[in-house]
This record gives structure tokens, C-alpha cells and sequence, in this order.
């Protein structure tokens, strides 16, 4: 009988409360709408290279832009990965076996991994839109 009362503490102990999951899901939502705003101002980037390339521009300037166009392809990528990183959190959060005392364990793991990654590409992707904007108007536009 008191194993039996143990083991129903210790699994009510492993039990993440649903307003901590309504939370996670919360900001799980407002990091797919950065998402989508990093990926749509990649493309406006890309875009806006493509027609400086289209323009009578200086050829010595031709190994800078193409530096940009890999950063913008390496930024493509890491959004990518940034957002399957998300979807494996919204299925640990819809998982059944949620109850088991593992999978709160993984989800703080990953929470805690999403943060870090999506707050160092937040900030490399303003750096990088800031440099080329820089960039531009320094040796570009006149």
C-alpha cells in the first residue's frame, strides 16, 4: 500500500501542468512567427542582391555580395533547422505519454536548447541584415 502511495506522488510529481504546457506552446507559436519574419526578410535580401547584380555595379565588389548570398543561404538552413527543432517540441507537447516523468525532462532540455539557438540566430541575423544594409549604402548606392 505505501508503494502504491509513492508511486502516485512521484508520477504526480512528474506531471508537467497544463498551464506550463499552454505556455510552452505559446511561445513556441511566437518563435514560428520570427521564424517566418527571418525567412521573409532573407528572401527581400536575396532579392535586393539579386538586382544589385543586375545593376551596372563595381566587379571588384563581386567576392563581398557573394559572401552575402552564402550567409543568406546559411541563414535558409539554420531556419530550417530552427523550425524542425520546434515541430519535435509541439509533438513532445501533444505526446500521450507525456505523464511519464521522462518527457517533462526532454521538454525543459529542449526549451532550454530552442532559447539559446533561436537567441544566437536572432541576433547573427540582425548583425547580418545591419552589415548588408551597411554595405550597400557604403559601397552601392551613390
Amino acid at each position: 500500500m505505501q508503494q502504491l502511495l509513492v508511486n502516485r506522488t512521484t508520477r504526480r510529481q512528474n506531471l508537467m501542468p497544463q498551464k506550463k504546457m499552454q505556455q510552452i506552446r505559446i511561445e513556441s507559436n511566437s518563435w514560428k512567427r520570427l521564424l517566418d519574419f527571418f525567412r521573409e526578410e532573407n528572401v527581400r535580401s536575396k532579392n535586393r542582391l539579386s538586382d544589385v547584380l543586375k545593376e551596372n555595379f563595381d566587379r571588384s565588389l563581386l567576392e563581398d555580395l557573394e559572401n552575402f548570398q552564402s550567409q543568406f543561404v546559411k541563414q535558409d538552413e539554420l531556419i530550417g533547422l530552427l523550425r524542425n527543432e520546434i515541430a519535435e517540441l509541439d509533438k513532445l507537447l501533444l505526446d500521450e505519454k507525456i505523464h511519464d516523468g521522462i518527457r517533462p525532462a526532454m521538454i525543459e532540455r529542449k526549451l532550454g536548447n530552442l532559447r539559446h539557438n533561436l537567441s544566437d540566430s536572432e541576433r547573427s541575423f540582425c548583425e547580418l541584415q545591419l552589415n548588408f544594409n551597411k554595405y550597400l549604402v557604403e559601397n552601392i548606392v551613390r
